[in-house]
């Protein structure tokens, strides 16, 4: 270094010294910041950051800046303050807004100054998150309703332009008729969790609850409830006949038949058939409920038929199927019966001979001997 001095009467002096001057140029560096790099937050009122200084004279904390900019690069509102050391602060003026109106990417805008003239310009994201992710479809649907057990339950999930639904924790809510299900549940790492049931589940309403969690770690305050309902299809009624045929052999007049609905709804049935003067049938028409039966009866009336068999078959219709029924009966022969034309002769003074018949006015034949 040469110095030239001069006075002002004119006087001059020069003088060179020699010395070695050690330039710090090692800008400082952010060691830490709050929110961290790359990380979800859900509710926000400052951005910080620690500044590290490498010039050994200290972080110029009046020149360094902080600043936060909203996803589309504006600078959010607010003041900048420091502890005196080392970290400074950027507080806002207002909360940003928890009804997902402000989500989106955030970032942090760091210029680091050191005391001796360096500067670090450090720039890092953060996802401002707070809606917790909808559920966007299940299958089987909200309040729909099956006829068999489900073979499977999806559950399909989005989170808009949030942090993303972490599945892998959303998984452990999920529930069935409020008990952890029993089968296997799996996600596809994006949006969607399957459930495939060990067990069959009966007729009846189930409820689907679940709490989608977010990688901010936003969620429901209550489980999100989805209900389906399986529901039986009822068989037709179905005509069946406690017997196809009665015998009422040669002395029974009344019997009766069951008519049974082994299906469901409700079995409507009628004769259809002409009866023959001995033989009443009533009802001739009914309906059966499921599960239910009706009784027929049958009635012969025997009084002046003739011996011999009668077969009588009458036909039900219905709309559960058709059937008969065949009712015999028999009408015996009475036993022999003997009668005389006469039960005296009178021979009087001259009449030698005279005669008497005998008679069967029973059925079969008379054996008589004298």
């Amino acid at each position: 270094i040469k110095i030239d001095a001069k006075d002002q009467a004119g006087n001059t002096a020069s003088i060179s010294v020699s010395t070695k001057i050690k330039v710090k140029k090692k800008p400082p560096e952010v060691s830490s910041v709050s929110p961290v790099r790359d990380s979800y937050v859900s509710t926000l009122m400052e951005v910080s950051a620690v500044l590290k200084d490498n010039s050994g004279e200290g972080v110029d904390l009046t020149k360094s800046r902080i600043r936060l900019l909203d996803p589309s690069g504006n600078t959010i509102a607010g003041l900048q303050i420091d502890d005196g050391v080392s970290t400074i602060k950027w507080k806002l003026s207002t909360l940003l807004p928890g009804d997902g109106s402000k989500d989106g990417k955030y970032t942090v805008s760091i210029n680091a100054f050191d005391k001796v003239g360096n500067c670090n310009n450090i720039n890092y994201n953060f996802i401002y998150d707070t809606l917790f992710p909808q559920v966007i479809s299940t299958n089987p649907p909200n309040f729909s309703t099956l006829n068999k057990s489900p073979s499977s339950i999806i559950i399909i999930i989005k989170d808009g332009t949030g942090s993303g639904t972490d599945l892998a924790n959303t998984i452990k809510t999920l529930k069935i008729d409020g008990i952890v299900p029993t089968g296997s549940v799996t996600h596809n790492g994006i949006d969607t969790i399957t459930y495939v049931p060990t067990i069959t589940y009966d007729k009846g309403s189930h409820t689907i609850e679940i709490s989608p969690i977010d990688f901010a770690g936003m969620k429901p305050l209550q489980p999100l409830k989805f209900q389906f309902t399986i529901t039986v299809p009822e068989p037709p009624p179905l005509l069946s006949l406690s017997s196809s045929s009665i015998d009422l052999g040669s002395n029974s007049t009344k019997d009766s038949i069951s008519i049974n609905n082994n299906g469901g709804g409700k079995l409507i049935w009628s004769i259809n058939s002409e009866f023959p003067v001995w033989l009443n049938v009533s009802p001739i028409k009914g309906e059966v409920e499921t599960g239910k039966s009706s009784s027929i009866t049958i009635t012969m009336n025997r009084e002046g038929l003739k011996p011999g068999t009668y077969v009588s078959t009458f036909n039900i219709v219905s709309n559960g199927g058709n059937g008969s029924i065949t009712i015999n009966a028999i009408i015996p022969e009475p036993p022999p019966f003997l009668a005389l034309s006469t039960t005296s002769l009178d021979f009087g003074t001259s009449i030698s001979q005279s005669s008497f018949t005998i008679i069967n006015k029973g059925g079969g034949k008379l054996s008589w001997s004298i």
